[in-house]
């Protein structure tokens, strides 16, 4: 039966689309996290970083995070179209590549169809990131022997 839905379905169907939507994701947000991060510690620390509370990766993180969930929503449009086509009724016609994805969208919707997932996508992904890089600055500078802020 597995097989046969493997088959049927596509198990890899959207894989470059996924790749192609959390690399500039993860780049983005790193990088905003990495400027908030020193622009937060020269304004409130004189510059130490290692001095930086929970509470401010926790925040650095869901800025980061918030602002590269919203910039790559088209890319995020685009992988879960191309991975629940065919799976039910009612659903946008099917799409062979990202490409036609957004030309389609763009012919259907307009401009706005880009940005209809921003709000869904950036509660989902900044709260998650968020937590994650507040639990991980505070493990890692435990494990380095600093104490947390």
């Amino acid at each position: 039966v597995g097989s046969e839905m493997v088959i049927r379905e596509g198990l890899w169907r959207g894989t470059a689309a996924s790749a192609l939507t959390y690399t500039p994701l993860c780049g983005l947000y790193f990088m905003l996290y990495e400027d908030y991060k020193r622009r937060c510690a020269n304004l409130l620390q004189g510059g130490d970083v290692a001095q930086l509370s929970g509470v401010h990766h926790f925040i650095g993180g869901l800025y980061a995070a918030g602002v590269a969930a919203a910039l790559t929503v088209p890319f995020d449009l685009a992988k879960t179209r191309l991975q629940v086509q065919g799976s039910a009724p009612g659903l946008p016609p099917p799409v062979s590549s990202v490409w036609s994805c957004w030309r389609t969208v763009y012919r259907d919707e307009g401009i706005g169809g880009f940005a209809r997932g921003i709000p869904s996508r950036v509660a989902a992904i900044a709260p998650m990131f968020a937590l994650t890089t507040a639990l991980w600055e505070t493990a890692r500078c435990i494990i380095l022997g600093m104490t947390p802020a």
